[in-house]
């Protein structure tokens, strides 16, 4: 499936890569891409509540006729952008397990557990923290027409933001945590040698300074208070 290339708006000054106008966003560009490079017949994931990952790897999985299990928190722990996401994961007829908890490690264990019982099965790392998916999106980035001096974004893992380092090495890197001690995350953040900002809200808790344009409300969105006050103008935001 032929995915168009990331759309770059400019909003208040700044350049912001409009991923959220691909349904699956950044997560869905990068895995049609590499989707049939895994041999194994069905693809595992261990999901946060409001994570597009889950949606991402089930539209892929769709388009290239991949089983996909997701393993996620059940939908009592999240809000409505939960909901919505687990409404679209039925509809794509993926199988999602829920697993009622807020010990993220809890669901990656059972995801792992469930992906190991049989060789047919490939365990996908939380936010595709993995060196194939970073190195494509590093390459997807590359392919795009600027050379910003300052570059920020969300950060759960920080794949996203050390792909975005690979492929502007000049750049200075700001990365938003979106973590914190009530946190579903159980995986370790790696920035790379981006800057961490905490965000100011609990993980659960959605931006209460959003963006004027689509943006995950417990991620991405974020990004968009500390970008405004601390960004260069000219500064680049990758909505994911």
């Amino acid at each position: 499936m032929s995915i168009q290339p990331p759309v770059i708006d400019v909003c208040e000054g700044f350049n912001v890569i409009r991923d959220d106008l691909l349904e699956g966003g950044t997560k869905r560009r990068v895995l049609s891409n590499i989707v049939d490079t895994f041999s194994e017949e069905e693809m595992v994931y261990a999901a946060t509540p409001f994570g597009y990952g889950q949606l991402a790897l089930s539209l892929v999985g769709k388009d290239y006729n991949k089983k996909i299990t997701i393993f996620r928190p059940s939908i009592d722990i999240g809000d409505m952008t939960s909901r919505l996401i687990l409404d679209r994961l039925k509809e794509l007829g993926v199988t999602a397990v829920e697993i009622k908890t807020k010990n993220f490690n809890e669901v990656i264990d059972k995801a792992k557990e469930y992906a190991n019982e049989t060789s047919k099965r490939k365990f996908i790392k939380p936010g595709m923290d993995e060196v194939l998916y970073i190195n494509e999106l590093a390459s997807i980035v590359k392919g795009i027409n600027l050379e910003p001096k300052e570059v920020w974004c969300t950060g759960g893992s920080g794949a996203l933001s050390r792909s975005l380092q690979i492929a502007w090495p000049n750049a200075k890197h700001f990365l938003v945590s979106v973590r914190s001690k009530d946190s579903m995350y159980g995986t370790k953040l790696d920035p790379g040698r981006a800057e961490i900002i905490k965000a100011d809200e609990d993980f659960f808790d959605t931006a209460k300074e959003p963006p004027p344009f689509p943006s995950s409300p417990n991620y991405d969105a974020k990004v968009w208070k500390f970008l405004k006050k601390y960004g260069q103008k000219g500064a680049l935001f990758w909505n994911m």
